[in-house]
């Protein structure tokens, strides 16, 4: 298991590991919200920033190995 501290690691790390989980996500580049790619209307698909984005797919993560705290 890798232990995946959000606040240590840079942006584009962050995308890489959402990649790895099976997501893709796009960041607006105004506003700097990001959206799961795909994803179904019954969730709100929009998020302040990419950590919320991990935080919500980390059960995901754990399964490919990465343990995500905050």
């Amino acid at each position: 298991m890798s232990y995946i501290k959000l606040s240590e690691i840079e942006k584009h790390k962050k995308f890489q590991l959402a990649t790895i989980a099976g997501y893709k996500i796009e960041e607006d580049k105004e506003t700097r919200r990001c959206k799961i790619v795909g994803a179904d209307n019954y969730i709100d698909n929009n998020f302040r920033n990419i950590d919320e984005v991990l935080l919500l797919i980390k059960n995901d993560l754990m399964q490919k190995g990465f343990v995500v705290a905050s």
